[in-house]
């Protein structure tokens, strides 16, 4: 495949991902997980068009990663500074995209299934007895399903970070 073939290919695999995203917000249903955009204010979908529209072009493309990996080669990113900005800016940034309706899909009902497990009754269906029992564990700290739950994704996110730092250092990402 030609380097222009290719590119056309990319930019028109970004584009019908960028449609996708925005079906939700003019009514049209839309596949799981494309409609994120919908629950959130009208700036975040505002800048998601705006950005991804930017990304679509090859001059503001390249200029974007250029300058991103300018800067990030520059910044020390081990630097105790640099880890207190960027978890200053992420904790900024998820705090204030947090989601109005927490445990979307399945969430509620798992909610109730941990209500039902700690009363002692009969699950419905339980397809994930870890996370039931380590999501349990945390509900004796607080005594609500949904704080346990929020502990639980609080703790897992943690983990992932923690974990994509070590996976950088190994890779040799400064």
């Amino acid at each position: 495949m030609s380097h222009n073939a290719s590119e056309r290919a990319a930019i028109g695999t970004a584009a019908v991902f960028l449609l996708l995203h925005l079906l939700p917000l003019v009514g049209f249903p839309s596949l799981w997980g494309m409609d994120f955009l919908y629950f959130y204010p009208a700036w975040v979908s505002i800048s998601f068009i705006f950005l991804s529209g930017l990304l679509l072009f090859p001059g503001t493309r390249s200029l974007i990663l250029h300058t991103g990996q300018h800067l990030f080669t520059r910044i020390p990113l081990w630097h105790p500074l640099s880890l207190c900005v960027l978890l200053l800016l992420s904790g900024i940034l998820f705090w204030n995209l947090r989601s109005a309706v927490p445990l979307l899909g399945d969430g509620n009902k798992l909610i109730h299934e941990l209500d039902a497990l700690i009363q002692g009754r009969q699950l419905e269906v339980n397809r994930a007895p870890l996370i039931f029992w380590i999501v349990g564990s945390f509900y004796h700290l607080n005594h609500t399903a949904q704080a346990a739950f929020q502990l639980y994704s609080l703790i897992f996110r943690a983990y992932v970070f923690r974990s994509s730092m070590v996976g950088c250092t190994k890779s040799g990402i400064r």
